[in-house]
């Protein structure tokens, strides 16, 4: 199944929030061809959530600016939030099957 421009602009920021990475890598990481990948580069370099930047060894490199820094930490935020909502609900699922309420009273009345 095809991902969504979302789901690959999450990937990016999440690699990119480990480390800076040159196009190639970045690629590799969000397993996506590099012509696809600069596209979704270019809107998120317009929009200041990346920035390029040269290395010592003279390679390009893409790096998270401050708000792409930001939106990396809210990301991470909803996810733990998700898996922390599901737990919840796990957790209080056995304890609703078991409310007073919920139990079927018997053909004799009680």
């Amino acid at each position: 199944m095809r991902r969504s421009k979302l789901e690959l602009y999450h990937d990016i920021v999440c690699a990119l929030a480990k480390k800076a990475q040159t196009a190639d890598e970045l690629a590799y990481d969000c397993s996506t061809n590099c012509i696809l990948l600069q596209e979704r580069m270019d809107f998120l370099v317009n929009h200041e959530i990346v920035t390029l930047k040269v290395g010592v060894d003279n390679k390009a490199y893409y790096v998270l600016t401050q708000r792409g820094l930001a939106i990396s930490k809210t990301l991470d935020l909803t996810k733990r939030l998700e898996k922390l909502k599901t737990q919840t609900q796990i957790l209080l699922q056995p304890l609703a099957l078991s409310s007073p309420n919920n139990r079927k009273r018997s053909k004799l009345g009680w």
